[in-house]
């Protein structure tokens, strides 16, 4: 999509990432965003969801239960017996996700992305993530696990509702075009 704008607007595009929950929008750092997860509804933001992504699962390769970490897929029902690591800034998975009567029990929490795969990677809990993260994050204390019955991380494009930048509504206009 950056390939596509540039060649069509001449403009540059500068790719950033900010640890908070509207990546900028709420600072005007950013003029639009891709985010995963849900959009709180009084955010302020238009959404175009551009693709479900499926979840993977962060193990630690010492330490892990059960010999997780030499499987090859997880079932997401497991991962409630499980304790879990979670990232309560940016992270899309969380305890409520799970049936109320059969949830993971919170290992510990991080403030930002590196902190959560760190304490994946000390053994403090198990860590779900969008599988995007198993291949643009190896680490070599966490082994990414396949998850199968996981929901899905929807991944939107996201803007200001009123007053947006033109330039980022062209670029939202192209992530219509891009939807999978």
């Amino acid at each position: 999509m950056v390939t596509e704008f540039r060649a069509a607007t001449g403009a540059k595009v500068r790719l950033v990432r900010r640890d908070t929950p509207l990546a900028g929008l709420e600072t005007g750092e950013s003029d639009i965003v891709a985010l995963r997860g849900e959009v709180p509804r009084d955010a302020g933001l238009r959404t175009a969801l551009l693709l479900q992504e499926p979840r993977v699962a962060a193990v630690p390769r010492a330490g892990a239960p059960g010999g997780l970490a030499h499987r090859r897929v997880l079932d997401w029902a497991e991962l409630a017996d499980l304790p879990l690591v979670v990232n309560t800034v940016t992270g899309t998975t969380r305890p409520e996700l799970w049936p109320a009567d059969r949830r993971p029990q919170l290992a510990c929490t991080a403030d930002n992305f590196d902190e959560w795969l760190e304490a994946v990677a000390a053994g403090h809990g198990v860590g779900v993530a969008p599988e995007s993260v198993a291949e643009r994050h190896p680490h070599p204390q966490i082994r990414y696990v396949r998850l199968k019955n996981a929901p899905p991380v929807p991944v939107r494009l996201a803007l200001p509702a009123r007053d947006a930048h033109p330039l980022a509504e062209r670029f939202f206009t192209l992530g219509g075009q891009h939807r999978r």
